[in-house]
Order: structure tokens, then C-alpha cells, then sequence
């Protein structure tokens, strides 16, 4: 799957994941919220580790999410469909 601009969206993904600390927040924020649009952690695991980092509000799509000291945390929506969708 491609993006309009050409790029391959697997490759949009890794680049997203490999910069995001770049937009500020905490580093474990970002790995919880990535292992989470992956799909890694679902359900009650992926509550309970939100919670352990520090993430007190997450929208159902995870596209905005806010830490305990008030930082945001935006994903795109190449970041938080299926990978083969």
C-alpha cells in the first residue's frame, strides 16, 4: 500500500515510530501508544500499561492521548490501522 506521495506506508510507520520522541513527551508514552496501535497490546493489558506510564486520557483511536503532566501525544492514521488494511 502506498501513500499519495509515493512512500510505502510500512515505511511511513517506521519513520513515525523512529521520530515521534522528536515531538517531546516521554519516551515510554510513545512505546506504550505505539504497542498499542500495533496491536501488541490489547484490551485490559493495554489499560493497565496506559495507566503504568503515565497516560490519563486516550480517545478509542488512539489518535490523541495526554500524560499526567498535561503533554499531548498525536498518532496518525497510517500509525493506527491494520497493517494490511
Amino acid at each position: 500500500m502506498c501513500a499519495r506521495d509515493g512512500r510505502d506506508v510500512a515505511s511511513m510507520r517506521r519513520e513515525f515510530w523512529e521520530t515521534c520522541a522528536a515531538f517531546g513527551g516521554d519516551d515510554g508514552v510513545w512505546l506504550v501508544l505505539r504497542a498499542v496501535c500495533e496491536g501488541t497490546l490489547v484490551g485490559e493489558d493495554a489499560r493497565s500499561a496506559m495507566v503504568a506510564c503515565g497516560i490519563v486520557r486516550c480517545d478509542a483511536a488512539c489518535a490523541r492521548a495526554y500524560d499526567e503532566r498535561g503533554r499531548a501525544y498525536e498518532t496518525p492514521l497510517y500509525c493506527r490501522t491494520p497493517a494490511d488494511g
